[in-house]
């Protein structure tokens, strides 16, 4: 499955106080999910616990729908 991703000129950084940016909400969201699925690949390659697993696919599900929709009903917030 591949998840396309926004070019940065759709997320720009974010001018905080002073001179400092920030990574704006979307790129954070982006890299939960790789964090996630990296996390996924490896309990599966090692033969991690069924639950396990199922927790770490629970995540990059939520994950992956908060990005596209982050007012989703039935969501936890």
């Amino acid at each position: 499955t591949v998840l396309p991703v926004p070019p940065l000129s759709v997320r720009p950084a974010v001018a905080m106080q002073g001179s400092a940016l920030n990574q704006d909400d979307l790129t954070h969201k982006l890299a939960d999910i790789v964090k996630i699925n990296n996390q996924l690949r490896r309990n599966e390659q090692n033969g991690a616990a069924a639950h396990v697993i199922a927790e770490d696919v629970k995540l990059l599900q939520f994950h992956v729908a908060t990005m596209v929709d982050n007012e989703l009903p039935g969501l936890p917030r």
